[in-house]
């Protein structure tokens, strides 16, 4: 499906991404493209039967009397009978119930009425569509853009889905295609765009586009996977001249320790890896990049049991999301299971 670069807009919904600057950037490069969450109000999540401050129904009161006729004890037929969804609000959270009960069928027939009604919150279509596997997030995204005012701020999230659903489905190109088109609208949100070129970035990587990775990555000056870009594609030399002509990552233990890394990879250790082992490890968060780094320096280092572990653990949580980071850390999972296979030979 295709759109018109002229006939969508942002206006401000991504408010809620992460700066990419940050501390958690050093795990960016190491994620799955995603869209920002949606940020809901109270009131809008007490519309979804969320965070109510009271029951969406209440029993009326009833004054004590001992002497109750029996028909008053008696249920209608019609009580007893479950209620339908009747709006897009109550179709939107029986899908969720649905998930929840592990009935994806039945969530995804109650995703499909919400489609029937009117709504002044498109936004909220863009967490229905997560529930969903690739094909039918697609769907649904596509559905409710087309009853999305092309200005809006949720037309760009429910693109962004559309974008996703390719990468989870392993098809790169398309997935390149639909976010390069994306960039190309006019009035995009200045908070969306960092994520945007980050996203196209990795698929480029995927597709083994490492030239363009870097220039998209350069961009929104993410030099820590234009680095490891550079890496991926073969020239680690390159990376670490990279590095040595100042593109030094904003963490100094992070990037001292990605240097060193690299060069143990090109079998050039310096004398300084006891430190840049010691300067990661009192690093309070773990990421899986860090066991990488860890387990490859730990290893050359002569401490064979600790590294060992550290690359096993490192291998176990990569390969274990088969859509997200065995996609985007596929290098290092390769040099990791060459030095495991070769440990000790």
């Amino acid at each position: 499906m295709s759109y018109s670069a002229d006939n969508t807009g942002n206006n401000g919904m991504y408010q809620d991404m992460v700066d990419l600057h940050n501390a958690t950037a050093r795990t960016r490069s190491e994620t799955v493209p995603t869209s920002p969450p949606p940020v809901f109000s109270a009131a809008k999540m007490a519309k979804m039967g969320v965070f109510a401050e009271k029951p969406l129904t209440q029993p009326a009161a009833v004054p004590h009397n001992t002497e109750a006729k029996p028909a008053a004890a008696k249920k209608s037929k019609d009580s007893e009978k479950r209620t339908e969804p009747s709006n897009f609000y109550d179709w939107l959270f029986e899908s969720y119930k649905r998930m929840e009960k592990g009935d994806p069928s039945g969530a995804w027939q109650a995703a499909l009425k919400t489609l029937e009604y009117d709504t002044t919150e498109p936004d909220l279509f863009v967490p229905l569509c997560q529930q969903f596997e690739p094909a039918k997030r697609r769907q649904l995204a596509h559905s409710a853009m087309q009853k999305t005012p092309g200005d809006s701020d949720a037309y760009q999230y429910l693109w962004v889905e559309v974008a996703l659903s390719y990468w989870y489905e392993g098809n790169f190109k398309e997935a390149c295609a639909e976010y390069e088109t994306i960039l190309k609208q006019k009035y995009l949100d200045p908070c969306l765009i960092p994520m945007l070129y980050n996203s196209l970035s990795m698929c480029y990587e995927a597709l083994g586009r490492y030239k363009e990775a870097e220039q998209k990555y350069l961009e929104i000056d993410n030099r820590e996977s234009v680095i490891k870009a550079r890496a991926r594609s073969g020239d680690i030399e390159g990376a670490v001249e990279l590095m040595r002509k100042g593109m030094a990552l904003s963490e100094p233990a992070v990037s001292n320790a990605l240097e060193e890394t690299l060069l143990c990879c090109l079998g050039r250790p310096t004398e300084n890896i006891a430190l840049r082992i010691a300067e990661l490890l009192e690093l309070d968060s773990d990421w899986p990049y860090k066991d990488f780094m860890l387990g490859i320096m730990q290893l050359v280092e002569s401490k064979g049991a600790v590294g060992y572990q550290r690359l096993e653990r490192f291998l176990r949580v990569a390969k274990s999301s088969e859509h997200e980071w065995a996609i985007t850390l596929r290098w290092e999972i390769g040099v990791a299971t060459d030095v495991l296979s070769g440990y000790g030979a």
